[in-house]
């Protein structure tokens, strides 16, 4: 009676499986504002009665589209059933009767089978994102080909963490299976300026990206949504984005999602690919920063080396280190170092101990420093010291000074090499020490993990014709 193209079924698209104990979600198209109320079969008992199976009541809609959202009953049978979509203006419609307006669309639907970890989940901070199912957390099927990175790991459920690392260390994948491994920030990501980012991409597919720029646990606002079904190629993308002046400074939260599917919201399911949630830090816009400030000029500033521990909030290290000579020659306060734990925005700057010679006598002179980190994170300085007695000869010698708690408090230094005074002059058998480099393993799966290893000079002879040097090597197996 009614062939095509007078069908008018055409209001509903369904825009994801129906998989039990999973939201699901569709997209109804309205002529005006108005109420819906739809009802799913879910126990396929030719009835809409049951209790759950009422899955919008008296939802508001909006004229035209509404993506929307709803749970499908963990107790839900699979196979093939029936959903009922009746839209008017006043609503307290049910699945039968009479309405004085608007339309009824009836569906055949399909109730997938529940396949324990089929799904990959976020780990943002849950009430505050949406990550857990029961708040709509973004949610992708696996298809075992559409992902960001190396791999995609399944979860039962949002793991939300503080720092969302929940899926990096889940209980349930525990590494080696972390799969937050798609995104790679290339910048800072500093108010007001242009910031990069890497993202991998296993296959073509279109990537949403928020940041929660204002910090106030929400992706919603205006200027958020940074990436709008941005298109990726296979392999590496290299993405800029403009970070808003004004925002705040701190630690925040992004969360990237990619699929073959666009318009996704940063909640939600998505039929493939992956999500990868973020804490990010943004930082101000500076000038230089001086690291230790000396108004008066009264110190020698420079030699200046740096070492950072990884690991802090994506965006800044867990630790900056400088060490730089900072002294009035000789018996100055002794070896400047300086330590962030904000990425570098502000600074702790102090001395570090004069070493003495073997005898106990303590040395006038410190400089040639260099820095650096090993994997747990503590922090090494070496330089050379000597008595700085450069009308006889000074003595001379190596030392390494480690602080395990981020540069705060230091060791004693230790001596790793010593040369005396010369005995005569000329004295070719003279040494003096200079020039170190020190450097550590911090390879995981190196043998020589955490191994210490310094280079530095011994320069040849006292007051001799020509300067002449050898270098020497040494390392630390126990910090």
């Amino acid at each position: 009676m009614y062939p095509p193209a007078n069908d008018d079924e055409d209001g509903v698209f369904f825009t994801s499986p129906n998989i039990p104990g999973q939201m699901a979600t569709v997209d109804v198209f309205a002529s005006v504002q108005g109420i819906l109320n739809a009802w799913y079969d879910f126990d396929h008992n030719g009835s809409w009665a049951d209790p759950g199976e009422h899955v919008f009541m008296d939802f508001p809609l909006v004229a035209g589209l509404n993506s929307i959202a709803f749970l499908v009953s963990p107790s839900s049978i699979p196979g093939q059933s029936y959903a009922r979509f009746r839209f008017d203006t006043n609503g307290g419609l049910n699945f039968d009767g009479g309405a004085p307006n608007g339309e009824v669309e009836d569906y055949e639907i399909f109730i997938d089978e529940w396949q324990q970890d089929e799904f990959d989940w976020g780990d943002a901070p849950d009430p505050n994102y949406p990550t857990y199912a029961a708040s709509n957390g973004a949610n992708h099927w696996i298809d075992g080909m559409t992902f960001m990175g190396n791999m995609v790991d399944p979860e039962p459920d949002g793991q939300p963490d503080p720092i969302a690392q929940g899926d990096d260390q889940d209980i349930y994948y525990p590494p080696p299976n972390d799969d937050e491994d798609g995104v790679i920030f290339t910048s800072s990501i500093i108010q007001g300026q242009i910031a990069t980012v890497d993202v991998y991409a296993s296959v073509q597919g279109v990537l949403n990206v928020w940041f929660d720029f204002d910090g106030n646990g929400s992706w919603a606002d205006a200027g958020e949504h940074v990436f709008i079904d941005v298109f990726l190629n296979p392999g590496l993308n290299n993405l800029i984005y403009m970070v808003p002046a004004g925002v705040i400074q701190g630690n925040t939260f992004a969360r990237f999602r990619f699929s073959s599917m666009p318009g996704l919201n940063f909640d939600g399911p998505a039929p493939d690919g992956e999500v990868e949630d973020y804490q990010v830090y943004i930082g101000t816009p500076t000038s230089d920063i001086p690291i230790d400030p000396d108004p008066a000029g009264l110190y020698v500033q420079n030699e200046v080396s740096m070492a950072l521990v990884p690991g802090g909030p994506v965006g800044m290290p867990l630790v900056l280190l400088a060490a730089y000579n900072d002294n009035p020659y000789p018996g100055g306060p002794g070896l400047g170092i300086s330590f962030s734990h904000d990425g570098g925005t502000t600074w702790m700057p102090q001395q570090l101990q004069y070493p003495s010679n073997p005898v106990g006598i303590g040395y006038a002179d410190m400089f040639d420093p260099t820095a650096t980190a090993d994997g747990n994170g503590d922090l090494y300085v070496a330089h050379i010291s000597t008595d700085f007695d450069w009308t006889n000869g000074p003595e001379s010698g190596l030392y390494v000074h480690k602080s395990a708690d981020g540069g705060f408090t230091w060791n004693a230094p230790v001596t790793i090499a010593y040369d005396g005074k010369p005995s005569g002059s000329p004295d070719p058998n003279y040494r003096f020490n200079d020039r170190c480099q020190i450097t550590a393993d911090v390879g995981p799966a190196s043998p020589y993990y955490n191994t210490i290893y310094i280079v530095w000079i011994k320069d040849r002879g006292w007051n001799m014709p020509s300067p002449l040097s050898d270098i020497y090597f040494s390392y630390s197996t126990d910090g």
